[in-house]
């Protein structure tokens, strides 16, 4: 019962929805056709290149939701995690996606 106080819903609901993607095709068609996702990450996901505008604004947002789940986590070991994932995103993002121009 401890475990349950402890441990975030949020990474567990982002997991979930993805493993039913995975294992839905009709819900996987939905997602990769939403207006989100052929904006910011198909682009990204297929060729490994994108804008400096889209790049900054995924940067953003994520840092944004990142830090405000690291100052909500009460177990400083799920802030080191929070923070590791988040650097580990941003070392991708920066190093691995090239830039194209606009």
């Amino acid at each position: 019962m401890w475990f349950y106080q402890y441990c975030q819903r949020p990474p567990f609901l982002l997991l979930s929805a993805f493993l039913f993607s995975k294992s839905s095709d009709r819900f996987h068609e939905y997602l990769i056709q939403t207006k989100l996702y052929q904006k910011y990450i198909n682009e990204m996901v297929i060729e490994r290149k994108t804008t400096r505008k889209k790049r900054n604004q995924s940067l953003f947002t994520v840092t944004l939701i990142f830090l405000i789940a690291v100052m909500i986590t009460p177990v400083w070991i799920g802030k080191i995690c929070l923070l590791m994932v988040m650097s580990i995103h941003h070392f991708i993002m920066l190093k691995k996606v090239e830039i194209i121009n606009e």
